[in-house]
């Protein structure tokens, strides 16, 4: 479920919470507009009536005795008593059903002789209201049954002193007789269980971005290894946001350890010419006989340092943009020619093969000239006496792909991708007698990647081939 299905369900549970609370509540207590009569038609078919007598100590209905203490609310009964006292005789059965329905209750008149008016039986019970309100008495109440009895003496000019019998189920609780008189209670209630209710989904919809945060902050704080607990897949847009997180995390953490392992790498790389620079210096110092052949090994040594120096310079940028277009036809043409003319005093060759005319590129100055360099030299440098490398270009569908393939050892299966990664050698003695930082091999694949291509090694029975894919 995504996150605005949580949001709307949690508006609606708390809305209709309330609406509910409000419902609750006034299945108990009569609506406010509706004091007097069901409709205005029924009230002009009110008569009004002379007063009738009243006993001493008599006072309408309501208050201690009354319909407060019955269950409903103090208007509803003065309406029900003041409409039999005057609704038209004619009217009287038919807004007595109303009311009954209305007020989930039962009404009943019953004449000085104990017959109900209308012919209708008795609930049961009635027979001990009649016997309390024989004599003096106006009022009376009796609970049988788990039902509630109220009676209470009115007067009708038809028929004379007749007794109101009100019936209905007993309160359920106190609490709830409680709550159906005093409306700010149920108003608070509501608003508490809406309030939990909004609580509860609020704290189910924040715990994620809660825990982002932390996590946020430990990454800040240097915790590279600060990780949300998420399942990988599935979820709402907070859980795609925590895996879009732990991916940047561990990217962030990949990077950094990469660049920590460069400076080391490097570090490693320029201690070591410069340490035989400063044996070959006490050398000097102490032979000065000798200091020709020492100050050789220093200038070997200091074209080494300026050989890594300008390596590392050619790391190419990953911000570089891909401003210029180049032809890679002529471009691998002009490589091959120039890497063969060097080749040949090795008695090898580098030959170039293609059959498009043409194949531009977007790319960024000599970029992909460095990155494309690097891979015919380093076949040149590996492949065997007498042998051939061969350069061929290619167009699959939309990409154009480029083979270097040369005549040498090859590489060791296990090695294949480690020779892409910054100064990595296979042969660490042999590599440092050549002059090789191994960082060649590595430029090319950041160049090619940031071209958007890939590049790969892979054996074949003749020696190594690389192949470089770039979109067309």
């Amino acid at each position: 479920m995504n996150l605005f299905a949580k949001i709307f369900l949690g508006f609606w549970l708390s809305t209709a919470a309330i609406i509910g609370s409000w419902l609750l509540a006034n299945e108990y207590v009569d609506p406010l507009g509706d004091m007097l009569t069901q409709d205005a038609g029924q009230q002009s078919r009110m008569q009004p009536m002379p007063p009738r007598p009243v006993r001493p100590g008599g006072r309408p209905p309501g208050g201690p005795g009354g319909g407060a203490d019955f269950g409903l609310a103090p208007r509803s009964m003065f309406r029900i008593y003041y409409g039999l006292q005057n609704v038209a005789e004619n009217d009287l059965r038919s807004w007595i059903s109303r009311q009954e329905e209305a007020e989930k209750l039962q009404i009943r008149l019953v004449d000085s002789d104990g017959r109900e008016i209308f012919g209708r039986k008795l609930v049961p019970g009635s027979t001990q209201i009649l016997k309390r309100l024989q004599g003096f008495r106006r009022r009376a109440a009796h609970q049988e049954r788990g039902m509630l009895l109220f009676g209470q003496e009115l007067y009708r000019p038809e028929w004379g002193s007749v007794s109101m019998i009100i019936s209905t189920r007993a309160p359920a609780s106190p609490i709830v007789k409680f709550l159906t008189d005093h409306l700010w209670l149920r108003l608070l209630l509501a608003l508490l269980i809406s309030g939990a209710i909004s609580y509860a989904v609020s704290r189910y919809l924040t715990r994620p971005l809660k825990h982002l945060q932390q996590a946020s902050r430990d990454l800040a704080e240097g915790n590279l290894a600060a990780r949300i607990a998420v399942s990988a897949k599935g979820g709402d847009e907070t859980n795609e946001l925590a895996r879009d997180f732990n991916s940047m995390a561990e990217q962030l953490q990949e990077k950094i350890q990469a660049q920590k392992r460069l400076l080391n790498d490097v570090s490693h790389e320029l201690r070591s010419p410069l340490a035989r620079m400063r044996v070959a210096l006490a050398l000097a110092e102490k032979e000065p006989a000798r200091s020709v052949e020492q100050l050789q090994r220093i200038e070997l040594e200091t074209e080494r340092l300026d050989g890594l120096i300008g390596q590392l310079l050619s790391l190419p940028d990953a911000q570089a943009d891909m401003e210029d277009s180049i032809d890679l036809v002529s471009l691998l043409q002009q490589l091959c020619e120039d890497a063969n003319f060097e080749a040949q005093a090795q008695n090898k060759q580098v030959g170039f093969h293609s059959e498009l005319d043409e194949a531009v590129v977007r790319s960024h100055g000599d970029l992909l000239k460095k990155a494309l360099e690097n891979v015919i030299r380093n076949a040149i440098h590996y492949t065997g006496i007498a042998t051939r490398v061969s350069v061929t270009l290619e167009q699959q569908n939309s990409a154009l792909q480029i083979m270097v393939e040369d005549h040498g050892p090859g590489v060791p299966e296990d090695d294949l991708e480690k020779i892409f990664t910054p100064f990595y050698r296979i042969d660490e003695a042999r590599q440092r007698e050549t002059g090789g930082f191994g960082l060649g091999l590595s430029i090319t694949r950041r160049a090619i990647e940031q071209h958007g291509g890939s590049a790969h090694a892979e054996n074949f029975d003749q020696g190594l081939r690389v192949i470089i894919t770039l979109p067309a």
